[in-house]
């Protein structure tokens, strides 16, 4: 230690207000209108999300792809990653084993996968939840599809009711999940929120990224393009 000089330690989880929209189950989602930009299919993946449950009927839709080759849902109340092949053959099903029913309040949510390495879970607020013997087949996840969603599918259909906050989708990239100090770039020891600059720098730009305040939450942070909104977030 050298004399003379003060060292202060930076609490990197402090200070940090995420932007929150609520999903309404009736009227709000977003579509994409096209496929992400320069998207490729691949077998690797990541998505983190923050929810909170205002109710919880039917297979409610987090993203959605045209044909669903690839989405993430809830689906007997479990929430589910589940990727295809062009062909339409399943390679990836990932379930969280924790089935939900509206009133569980803020939760996190981290899936990560690998493909060719047999690689993928989800954990649930820095927990590994990840049901047994996921699928995880040695494919490439059809993802260039003509047509993106949040909060339904491609069609205005099976809405989600539910808050969201920082939703980050890498489609090139897998982290290794069960790793701790890798899940503490999304959330802190105390189970808060992060500043997404921490994984974006670490991951770089995500395909698709919702971080901004409401009037722009829509236009994502990611480098795969705008959505269009419908309905209202509120």
């Amino acid at each position: 230690m050298i004399e003379g000089q003060t060292y202060t330690r930076v609490n990197p989880y402090e200070g940090y207000t995420p932007n929150t929209v609520t999903f309404d189950g009736t009227n709000d989602y977003l579509l994409r209108g096209d496929d992400l930009t320069s998207n490729a299919d691949g077998k690797l993946g990541c998505v983190s999300f923050w929810f909170d449950l205002a109710g919880l009927t039917g297979s409610p839709r987090i993203m959605d792809t045209t044909g669903g080759y690839f989405t993430l849902l809830f689906q007997g109340g479990k929430l589910r990653c589940v990727g295809y092949d062009s062909g339409a053959t399943k390679k990836m099903e990932i379930i969280a084993a924790t089935a939900y029913d509206g009133t569980e309040g803020l939760k996190h949510a981290l899936f990560s996968w690998d493909l060719a390495n047999g690689l993928g879970s989800v954990w649930i607020d820095d927990a590994d939840d990840t049901q047994a013997t996921p699928t995880l087949v040695d494919a490439d996840i059809d993802y260039t599809r003509a047509d993106w969603s949040i909060g339904s599918n491609v069609a205005g259909n099976s809405k989600l009711n539910s808050t969201m906050s920082d939703f980050l989708f890498w489609n090139d990239q897998y982290l290794d999940i069960t790793n701790v100090s890798n899940r503490r770039m999304f959330i802190s020891p105390e189970g808060t929120q992060v500043d997404t600059a921490i994984p974006i720098l670490q991951m770089g730009t995500p395909k698709v990224g919702f971080t901004n305040p409401l009037a722009t939450w829509h236009e994502t942070i990611g480098d795969g393009g705008g959505f269009t909104e419908n309905g209202a977030l509120s």
